[in-house]
């Protein structure tokens, strides 16, 4: 019987989904599949994307934590392959931490497969060959220094940022949808189709909709969500309000000028004042000391009663509703 083969994809930021980098570790994996004859796992969620490996996330929170469980607890038998695009998509660990993770899944007897360098890791090959050790170890390393020192340049630009912005410089990359900035060095500007549809929203949830029903009702309008605004149509893709980004415009304290600088490493700074009011702070309190409503379902694929509820029999492991198998 051909071996089985779990193809794991992970990136760390949300925004990554756009660009190709799903489509090319998938790919890539599928092709290793079919010139090796291997079967392709299909039961197992095997992507953290989104998710960071520097510390551990995807660990500890994420679908490579459930897969090591299930190599633990039999599900995945030894002989199966792990298929990465390279060893820093395991993790970033520090060094010693990247290693264990990578020794826990090798001396169950699963085969690591890592693309971008056409290497094989077995435990087999590396009693045989102590060096893949060696060079397994050196990829660890160097993926946790880059993680680091891009972490130490966000920490540094986070405090340059901060001081800036308390100066009234503008500092945001990323701005709400319903402004622009013509000028770095001048003011914002109000886009007033955005902000129409803001004002809609907070209208609709001081009417007592929920989040659900105002999402319904933007879409019926045919009124284009922020992530339409920013992203070009695909095919099969609509970028259409969800709940979610419902729930965003009305906690956003952006809306009432508030701008609040955050990083993971350091106290959020909330600066008054730093983009011009389009709700009037009284409506937005309002609505915030309401809370989210009937926040509905965010999509038709997303409904599942036993949410939080059901673990996996094998591995221990949440289980999760898979969009894929949805007609």
């Amino acid at each position: 019987m051909p071996a089985t083969a779990y193809s794991y994809i992970r990136f760390s930021t949300p925004e990554q989904i756009h660009g190709g980098s799903l489509q090319r570790q998938l790919e890539r994996s599928m092709a290793y599949v079919k010139e090796h004859g291997l079967i392709l796992d299909d039961k197992l969620n095997m992507r953290d994307l989104g998710i960071s490996a520097f510390r551990k996330a995807n660990l500890e929170r994420g679908n490579l934590g459930v897969f090591i469980k299930a190599i633990d607890s039999g599900l995945v038998k030894p002989g199966s392959y792990l298929i990465v695009e390279s060893l820093d998509r395991l993790s970033r660990a520090e060094v010693l931490d990247a290693l264990e993770v990578f020794l826990s899944i090798v001396r169950k007897g699963v085969i690591v497969v890592t693309l971008v360098d056409n290497r094989l890791y077995s435990r087999e090959s590396i009693l045989a060959n102590y060096s893949e050790l060696i060079v397994s170890i050196a990829v660890m390393a160097r993926s946790h220094d880059e993680s680091r020192h891009k972490s130490d340049r966000r920490k540094k630009s986070w405090g340059d940022a901060k001081v800036k912005a308390q100066e009234g410089k503008k500092v945001t990359r990323k701005i709400p949808f319903w402004l622009s900035l013509p000028d770095k060095n001048g003011e914002f500007q109000i886009n007033e189709e955005g902000a129409e549809t803001v004002r809609l929203i907070f209208d609709l949830a001081k009417m007592g909709f929920g989040y659900l029903k105002i999402s319904q009702e933007l879409n019926r309008r045919g009124i284009p969500s922020p992530a339409a605004r920013t992203y070009k149509k695909k095919e099969g893709k609509e970028y259409s309000w969800g709940t979610s980004s419902v729930g965003h415009v009305l906690a956003s304290e952006a809306v009432i000028g508030n701008f609040t600088l955050d990083n993971k490493a350091a106290q959020p700074v909330e600066i008054k004042g730093y983009y011009p009011a389009i709700i009037d702070e009284e409506l937005f309190y309002q609505i915030k000391s309401k809370g989210p409503g009937k926040r509905g379902r965010s999509s038709p694929y997303k409904t599942n009663l036993f949410t939080r509820l059901l673990k996996c029999g094998y591995c221990g492991g949440p289980m999760q509703v898979d969009a894929g198998k949805q007609g």
